[in-house]
């Protein structure tokens, strides 16, 4: 079921991504990366962006 969710999500983030378009996520769960492949990642950690 989580799973599932994380499908739903995925599909409908992927669907706005183009090339004039972008997305902000903030996200907890790495898993969802198997579904969303993002063109460009910054890692927080320790209040600093790397």
């Amino acid at each position: 079921m989580f799973t599932d969710l994380l499908q739903n999500v995925a599909e409908a983030v992927n669907s706005v991504l183009t090339p004039k378009n972008s997305v902000l996520m903030i996200i907890y769960y790495q898993n969802i990366l198997h579904y969303i492949k993002p063109s460009l990642i910054h890692i927080i950690e320790g209040h600093l962006i790397g």
